[in-house]
């Protein structure tokens, strides 16, 4: 809707978290593997009679990064949200002015 190629591709006036998160390739990994792998360890987690105490830590660590991935996701919904209003502000604005343009030809 706004013209990007990509929902990945960043202007320098978008969200800085955002900027941080699609220019970075390193914090991109670490925040989709980390995601990922939590998921992966609760299935296991209810596979496994005993975790050890790693495996804990390891949930721990994924866990936090799982919600920093959904935080920004929501920052990404919310940038979004004020795209649409935006684009849809301006298509609003250029149908009233062809509207009123219709009015005063009809007038005359």
């Amino acid at each position: 809707m706004k013209g990007s190629a990509s929902h990945k591709t960043v202007d320098q006036s978008s969200n800085p978290f955002l900027q941080i998160y699609y220019t970075s390739e390193l914090v991109l990994f670490v925040m989709s593997v980390g995601n990922d792998l939590f998921f992966c360890l609760l299935y296991l987690h209810d596979h496994i009679q005993e975790p050890a105490a790693w495996f804990y830590w390891l949930q721990g660590v994924c866990g936090i990064i799982c919600l920093l991935k959904t935080a920004f996701s929501l920052v990404h919904l919310f940038v979004g949200v004020k795209n649409m209003a935006a684009i849809d502000n301006a298509k609003r604005e250029v149908n009233r002015k062809t509207q009123l343009e219709k009015e005063k030809e009809r007038q005359e």
